[in-house]
């Protein structure tokens, strides 16, 4: 199976992110096991041990991404359920196979840890989480389905292994870790440029180890999110997938700054003209908005039944085959419920220019929001 330039082997430069000396009394970042890179990398050992699909079906080439990506996409359905036994990483979704991940212990650091996820079976059991604890696990997020984000004592494996209630134990392959947002732009450029970035941990850097190795390495750290555990960097392509090699990141994420467009939104939904013509007078007082094909009543916030006293009336477009109106979210995944929202309904808060014209829309018997859904697939 072929995979993109950046994720072939790179055994000169990983050599050295991995063999910077730790500072004293601190661990090192997984130093090399016997054997070739690629085994140390787990392009061999994780591949056969979580399978995305089965070998029959295995497709002869990865997807292609988006040379030069337009806004934010999300990959699919990133850390959601997806089902019993499978997880669903920002580069594709995978289950998999049950088991202590071959090699696991060769791949810890020289105090004798491994962060690795740990995913347990049948129905959530709280006490579990103890038991993680007791045998000297760290524990962070739980990652659907039911795998914990762990760093783990190499003596603790063997307890894992004769587990019941664990069905797997093992890291992530490093094409699965990158987010293809992100892997399109490391595509579209030169070894030398820098590209904004977010690193996910798997656990904390409280000891500042991570950080310390980052700027060794020539990885630019603009910011460190505690709460999330999250690096914001500026590095090359190559860094980038050396970093996501490591079993101490999660993923990566593209890190572009984001570009609003309120203003250009309002005025082309005639906001400002409504604004004008209601000056000096109560804003939202006895409206009557109509919403056709708009996306707002497809917000997960904002759906009926979330108990929303927003939308209080329902209309069916007789045309639609009886199919519904229209309030599912996932019928308006670029968010552009969003902003029709906010235009309408926006209290101002954050920022009073952007105030919508319905801001007492659900608050006046008066007033009323009429949706309806009456073309569809545009």
């Amino acid at each position: 199976m072929p995979v993109p330039t950046h994720f072939r082997p790179m055994a000169l430069f990983i050599a050295f992110f991995l063999a910077i000396p730790p500072a004293a009394g601190q661990e090192s970042q997984n130093p090399p096991s016997e054997g070739p890179l690629d085994k140390r990398q787990g392009h061999k050992e994780s591949f056969a041990n979580v399978v995305p699909f089965s070998e029959k079906s295995a497709p002869t080439k990865l997807p292609s991404v988006r040379k030069d990506p337009i806004g934010s996409v999300s990959a699919s359905d990133h850390g959601l359920a997806v089902g019993p036994g499978t997880l669903a990483f920002v580069g594709g979704v995978a289950k998999p196979l049950p088991g202590i991940e071959h090699g696991l212990a060769n791949r810890s650091s020289v105090d004798g840890f491994v962060h690795a996820f740990v995913q347990f079976k049948g129905s959530w059991q709280p006490e579990w989480m103890e038991k993680l604890h007791a045998l000297g696990i760290s524990t962070w997020a739980i990652f659907p389905h039911q795998a914990v984000q762990a760093r783990i004592p190499v003596y603790a494996l063997e307890s894992l292994e004769h587990w019941e209630d664990v069905r797997w134990v093992g890291t992530v392959p490093a094409r699965m870790k990158v987010h293809p947002v992100l892997e399109a732009r490391m595509e579209g450029v030169s070894n030398e440029t820098l590209i904004p970035a977010w690193v996910s941990l798997m656990g904390d850097d409280s000891s500042g180890r991570i950080a310390k190795q980052f700027a060794e390495t020539g990885i630019e750290i603009v910011a460190w999110r505690e709460k999330t555990r999250t690096f914001a960097v500026n590095a090359s392509p190559a860094h980038l997938a050396a970093l996501a090699a490591l079993d101490e990141v999660h993923f990566l994420s593209d890190r572009t700054t984001a570009q609003l467009f309120n203003d250009r939104a309002s005025s082309m939904l005639g906001i400002d003209m409504l604004w004008a013509l209601a000056d000096g007078v109560q804003i939202g007082f006895f409206t009557t908005i109509g919403v056709i094909d708009a996306g707002m009543a497809s917000h997960a916030d904002l759906q009926l039944n979330n108990g929303s006293d927003i939308f209080h009336v329902e209309v069916q477009a007789p045309w639609n085959s009886g199919n519904g109106n229209g309030l599912d979210h996932r019928l308006d995944p670029t968010g552009h419920g969003t902003a029709v929202a906010g235009a309408l309904l926006g209290r101002g808060w954050a920022d009073p220019r952007y105030t919508g014209f319905g801001i007492w829309l659900a608050k006046q018997f008066g007033n009323r929001l009429f949706l309806s859904r009456w073309f569809d697939d545009l």
